[in-house]
């Protein structure tokens, strides 16, 4: 006669409302701050933040009352209204990092935004490809300056892609901000007056490419 094995503790037929209890308490809580985070990042970048499992981070999202980000919608999200000024100097990946999203959208907000993202090594403005740059005046002059300051972009760049408020219109600049750039430490400033400072800083108006 064969004896009969005894079932496990952790058999699917132990479903009583205390084991079930008791397997509850032990998973993991929710992170302090996680609902917050939620809102501004993916899944992927979540479960590497708090060092979890995607399927953690989804159970957390279910409890918090967040639902997770579809793919297409961190594709095309929009650009937040700090990104200006917090990714000026920052890497691609550095930027992808603080915003909780992947390279791709860092690097399209960087173009829309007119901003140029640091590189790991140092390299030139005559070393840049023509074809990655705006050849306004303006702009070169504005990619030159951002080895010397921290953030410099156009006062009336637009906060969100479909939208017309932009950021000289948050801050009262005449005309939203047209024919002005922000200078860190020196605040709004005539387009003609940043070229100026360019040139001071060793900037050439017709530079002579590779």
């Amino acid at each position: 006669m064969t004896r009969r094995q005894a079932p496990s503790q952790f058999s699917r037929k132990n479903d009583s409302p205390k084991f079930l209890a008791a397997m509850e308490a032990m998973r993991r809580p929710i992170p302090g701050g996680f609902a917050n985070k939620a809102g501004l990042m993916g899944d992927a970048a979540l479960a590497r933040l708090y060092k979890a499992g995607q399927g953690t981070v989804r159970r957390w999202r279910r409890e918090c009352g967040v639902p997770s980000r579809a793919r297409e919608n961190r594709d095309n999200a929009q650009m937040p209204e700090s990104f200006i000024e917090i990714a000026c100097g920052k890497t691609v990946k550095e930027a992808a990092r603080y915003f909780g999203r992947d390279t791709r959208t860092i690097r399209r907000w960087f173009a829309y935004a007119g901003l140029t993202p640091k590189t790991e090594r140092f390299v030139s403005t005559r070393a840049v490809k023509r074809a990655e740059l705006d050849q306004s005046i303006p702009s070169l002059a504005a990619h030159h300056l951002r080895r010397f300051y921290p953030s410099v972009h156009r006062a009336d760049i637009r906060l969100k892609e479909n939208e017309r408020i932009t950021w000289g219109d948050e801050r009262k600049l005449p005309d939203g901000g047209r024919g002005l750039y922000y200078v860190a430490g020196l605040g709004a400033i005539p387009d003609y007056e940043m070229i100026a400072l360019a040139r001071d800083h060793g900037f050439m108006d017709a530079p002579t490419w590779p």
